[in-house]
């Protein structure tokens, strides 16, 4: 018979952070602290250099010829980014100039971040011993360094 989470807590609080720590109930963690880290951001409208950026880059807007998307205009803090700019155009191409679009791409691509870094870090640290302490903390660790150096909550 198995222990449930309520009955390994009690037995030692290290079990539970096994028990967290398996596949499916980590990337749930996972996406859970991430989705209360950025629960803020679908307020905030766009700031900074969003305006040089989204709002006056021309590039974005899907015109012809095409190619255009992958040479951002010079002076914006896109310049020589072109897959930021490839992004940008998805974005405006979904949502037009509401920043929740953009937004929503930037928690998804946090979150998929998170979850590689989680599973890199666990099949890295399975063939290194002294690194087994740092497995069950992979992935939040990842996403809250995330969120702390992200401009998205701002």
């Amino acid at each position: 018979m198995t222990a449930t989470p309520p009955d390994l807590a009690q037995q030692n609080p290290k079990n539970l952070l096994q028990y967290l720590n398996r596949g499916p109930m980590a990337i749930a963690l996972i996406v859970g602290l991430a989705l209360l880290a950025y629960s803020n951001i679908f307020q905030a409208a766009f700031v900074f250099d969003d305006f040089d950026s989204i709002h006056e880059n021309e590039s974005i807007r899907w015109v012809s010829p095409y190619w255009q998307i992958l040479q951002p205009p010079k002076g914006v803090a896109v310049q020589n980014r072109p897959t930021v700019n490839v992004s940008l155009a998805i974005n405006y191409a979904l949502g037009g100039l509401k920043p929740q679009s953009y937004q929503a791409l930037n928690l998804f691509i946090h979150i998929a971040n998170a979850l590689l870094i989680y599973v890199l870090v666990r099949a890295v640290v399975r063939h290194y011993p002294l690194a087994q302490a740092l497995r069950p903390h992979a992935g939040w660790l990842a996403l809250v360094t995330m969120a702390i150096t992200s401009c998205l909550a701002s």
